[in-house]
């Protein structure tokens, strides 16, 4: 009995040398693991124009869409974000609050 136990201990052993000698000598190349080949590339402009003395309060991006939050100047005293389509880079809304 001490025996069998002996010899399922060293090839248990040898089977968890092998898989990750395995694993480290095939990780390497492997493009599905690449998470850039997963996300695709967004088109959205480059620039997003806003009036003088506008700024982003704050960039969130959830389910595809970028949600940036602009507070305009004290003459406006608005608040307003703007949602985008990642993929497509359109300006899907407008959600504008007055102070």
């Amino acid at each position: 009995m001490v025996i069998l136990l002996g010899v399922l201990l060293i090839v248990g052993f040898i089977v968890l040398i092998t898989t990750i000698v395995y694993r480290v000598v095939n990780s390497g190349d492997d493009p599905s693991t690449d998470i850039s080949q997963s996300i695709p590339p967004t088109q959205l402009p480059a620039d997003i124009l806003l009036p003088e003395g506008a700024e982003v309060a704050g960039i969130e991006a959830d389910a595809g869409r970028l949600f940036v939050h602009v507070i305009y100047p004290n003459g406006a005293s608005r608040e307003e974000i703007l949602v985008f389509d990642m993929a497509t880079g359109r300006t899907l809304s407008k959600i504008r609050t007055q102070k």
